[in-house]
Parts: structure tokens; C-alpha cells; sequence
């Protein structure tokens, strides 16, 4: 686990433009900002498509890896005819659940209720 990564892909799910690329153009020409940015925005993406269907009973959550270190997470949208499958480390998965809502979803899911 890169620690510095993921605080700066906490912060970037934190406070949205509380990095701006153009107050911060040097630090963007950095490899590990720019993943961070990715990772921020695939997990706000995620955190959004959540939120949307999360309640419709449209999420499927399963543990992969050999020692269970990752999770996947599939979103079913049937008005689009379309699934989102996206895997996740463990980390990931706690700036993830930092959401109110969105780790209630997933609780829900894990009991079985969702």
C-alpha cells in the first residue's frame, strides 16, 4: 500500500478542486498524482453510480484474491442494459466507505438485504 497515494486520493475525493491542476500544474507532472487523480475519479464514479442504483438492489459485492485482498463490485443498470464491474483493493474500498450512504449500501449487501 502506497500511504502518500491514498492520502492524496483521499483528499481529492474530500474537497473536489482543493488540487487544481492549474495552481498545481508542476505537482501534476508527477506519475504518482497523476494515478491519484485516476484513482480519485474512478472511485467518485463508482461512489455516484452508488448512489443511484445502490438502492435498487443492483449490487453485487464478492472478496477475489487468494487471501481475500480485493473486493469486486458490480453495478447492474437495467434501464441501460449495462453492469459495471470494478475491483478494488482494500484501501480503496475505505476511502470508498467514507461515504455515509454508500457504506450503507454495501452493509446492506453484505447482510443480504440489498
Amino acid at each position: 500500500m502506497d500511504t502518500l497515494l491514498y492520502k492524496t486520493v483521499e483528499r481529492m475525493l474530500g474537497a473536489p478542486g482543493s488540487l487544481s491542476r492549474n495552481r498545481n500544474f508542476v505537482a501534476f507532472e508527477d506519475p504518482g498524482i497523476v494515478r491519484a487523480g485516476r484513482i480519485a475519479r474512478r472511485l467518485a464514479s463508482l461512489r455516484a453510480d452508488l448512489r443511484r442504483y445502490g438502492r435498487q438492489g443492483a449490487v453485487a459485492v464478492t472478496a477475489t484474491g487468494a487471501e481475500h485482498e480485493a473486493v469486486c463490485i458490480e453495478v447492474r443498470v437495467d434501464a441501460l442494459h449495462a453492469t459495471r464491474i470494478t475491483r478494488l483493493d482494500a484501501e480503496q474500498v475505505r476511502l470508498l466507505r467514507q461515504d455515509a450512504e454508500v457504506a450503507a449500501i454495501l452493509d446492506a449487501v453484505a447482510h443480504g438485504a440489498g
